[in-house]
């Protein structure tokens, strides 16, 4: 999923010739609509549907541009309802508004073995926690922080989890 026109021309160019690769020019979301994603420059891995206020590194996001939102639900509506339908690996790396597409799925998280997602400066702009992850997901997931040396088993939420540099984390299905 690239939602931006440039880089996503750019992924369409790269991989044309790979016909098990499938390029969506949409940003993932809740919901199936159109918004703004905000972004300082062409071919930046900040770019978010959030308007980020970086002015303390001296980064503008002064760039908009309307993109094509799309939910995890209308992209597999068709394969939630079989019983043997499972998403493996689903990484979420979508600058602050990781948090809303999992709340969009969790009437169907056993059909996700594996969640990858990003916890950093983007969700001080989204007033998101690790809290808010942490409640969401302890039920169905075990969850670990990716460390340098590999990954971290979180057994309970503390409060010191509030960490905003760039983290990511792995939901492990329990099932």
């Amino acid at each position: 999923f690239e939602p931006l026109k440039e880089p996503y021309q750019y992924l369409v160019d790269k991989y044309k010739n790979y016909s098990n690769i499938k390029i969506f020019n949409n940003a993932v979301s809740d919901k199936n609509l159109s918004s703004l994603i905000y972004y300082d420059r062409i071919g930046t891995g900040a770019a978010s549907l959030i308007k980020r206020n970086l002015q303390h590194f001296n980064v503008k996001f002064d760039k908009v541009e309307k993109v094509e939102l799309i939910s995890l639900n209308t992209m597999f509506k068709d394969d939630l309802n079989s019983k043997s339908f499972k998403v493996n690996i689903c990484k979420i790396d979508i600058e602050g508004h990781e948090l809303t597409v999992l709340n969009s799925i969790k009437n169907n998280f056993e059909k996700f073995s594996l969640i990858q997602f990003e916890f950093g400066g983007s969700n001080i702009d989204s007033r998101t926690y690790f809290q808010d992850f942490w409640y969401l997901l302890k039920d169905n997931f075990d969850i670990y922080r990716i460390g340098p040396s590999g990954p971290i088993y979180i057994e309970e939420y503390r409060e010191l989890d509030e960490t905003f540099v760039m983290t990511n984390y792995i939901a492990v299905n329990k099932n």
